[in-house]
């Protein structure tokens, strides 16, 4: 299965209202339990390529980051992004590279932040 959200809800809880419709499905839990619906279930993949249950719940809150953190990723990566730029590699060289280190950065938003000239 896979879905997608809406663009700018990063930021936001989970939400059936994030969810891309074509894309989305929603499973009613109208007879559960609120606490069943305030935290994600963590899941890992099985060997045999299945869902297994770790038992470990996870609140909404932990899986979003704030804007201050993306701020400070942002700015570790461009420290790392700029002299290699400017050494001549590839904006693809270079989001190789931040890959390598963690880092989930485009060749696009690279050229963005730092454009060559």
């Amino acid at each position: 299965m896979l879905h997608h959200t809406v663009k700018r809800t990063e930021d936001l809880p989970p939400s059936k209202n994030n969810l891309l419709g074509s894309q989305g499905f929603i499973v009613k839990a109208n007879y559960l339990p609120k606490e069943y619906k305030e935290s994600s279930y963590l899941l890992r993949f099985d060997p045999n390529i299945l869902f297994e249950d770790t038992g470990v719940r996870v609140p909404f809150e932990q899986l979003t980051s704030s804007a201050k953190d993306r701020e400070t990723e942002r700015q570790a990566w461009i420290r790392i992004a700029k002299p290699l730029v400017e050494e001549g590699k590839t904006y693809q060289e270079i989001s190789e590279i931040l890959k390598e280190q963690g880092y989930q950065v485009s060749k696009s938003n690279i050229q963005r932040e730092i454009p060559k000239g």
